[in-house]
C-alpha cells in the first residue's frame, strides 16, 4: 500500500514535518537517501522547488536518521548547475552536510535500466553514483 499525505498550508517548515507525521513511517533510518527536487529554472515556486522546503525536507531526513543524503537533480531548459547556484543548493550543501549531484553530467554509461520486477514503477532508472 502506498502512503500519501497532504497538506495545505503557507508554512512550509510546518508543511513537511506535518506531513512526515501523518505518514507516520520511517523509511529512510540507516538508509542511503537521494533527494529529488524540481528545478526547471531558478523562478520561485512553483517553477521550482521551493528552498525552504528543500532545506525542511533534509532536515528531517537527517533526523530520521538517513545513513547519507544526495540531492539529484536536472534542470531544463536552464543549465543544471547555474540553477543550482543561484537557488543556493551548493551552500546548503556545505550547510547541512549533504552531497550534489548534477545529473545533467552524469555519463550516460552510468545509467543502467533495471527490470520491472526490480523497479517499484515501471519505466524508472536507476544510477550509479560515483564520488
Amino acid at each position: 500500500m502506498i502512503k500519501i499525505a497532504i497538506i495545505s498550508t503557507k508554512d512550509r517548515i510546518y508543511g513537511v514535518n506535518k506531513s512526515f507525521e501523518l505518514l507516520g513511517i520511517n523509511p529512510v533510518k540507516g538508509k542511503d537517501v537521494i533527494f529529488k527536487p524540481n528545478f526547471n529554472t531558478a523562478d520561485p515556486p512553483p517553477a521550482s522547488s521551493s528552498m525552504e522546503t528543500i532545506k525542511q525536507m533534509i532536515i528531517k531526513l537527517k533526523e530520521m536518521g538517513a545513513k547519507s543524503i544526495t540531492l539529484a537533480e536536472r534542470s531544463g531548459p536552464a543549465v543544471t548547475e547555474e540553477v543550482m547556484k543561484e537557488k543556493g543548493v551548493y551552500e546548503l550543501a556545505e550547510e547541512l552536510d549533504f552531497k550534489v549531484i548534477d545529473l545533467s553530467v552524469v555519463p550516460k554509461e552510468d545509467y543502467v535500466k533495471i527490470n520491472k520486477t526490480q523497479a517499484q514503477y515501471p519505466g524508472w532508472w536507476k544510477f550509479n553514483l560515483r564520488s
